[in-house]
């Protein structure tokens, strides 16, 4: 994660928390923010905001998008199958494949 420069962009939070936690733990987490030219507080919700992401993420709603792709796919080919026929046999359903594929790859890099 880029660090801006001090009061450059920076948001305000809209709640503050005081919280306890092992010495050695904050180590830890001070040694990694200083590793990343950041404060304690922004290594805290930085590994936070990646446990917990928010529900209208970009990332999490492409996930689920890619999901739906796949079930709508899986179910076109056992349609197929059943029809005896091959994805690769329609165009449409092969693009799909292709498609959901790259998208998988491209997320799979991130």
């Amino acid at each position: 994660m880029a660090r801006l420069p001090r009061g450059e962009g920076r948001r305000r939070y809209d709640h503050q928390y005081q919280l306890r936690m092992p010495l050695d733990l904050f180590r830890r987490i001070k040694r990694a923010a200083q590793e990343k030219e950041q404060s304690v507080n922004g290594e805290i919700v930085a590994v936070l905001s990646q446990a917990y992401p928010a529900a209208n993420d970009p990332e999490s709603v492409n996930e689920a998008m890619l999901d739906a792709a796949q079930a709508v796919l899986d179910d076109w080919t056992r349609t197929l199958g059943a029809l005896g026929q091959k994805p690769e046999d329609n165009p449409r359903v092969a693009a799909l494949v292709d498609a959901v594929a790259k998208a998988k790859r491209q997320m799979d890099h991130r």
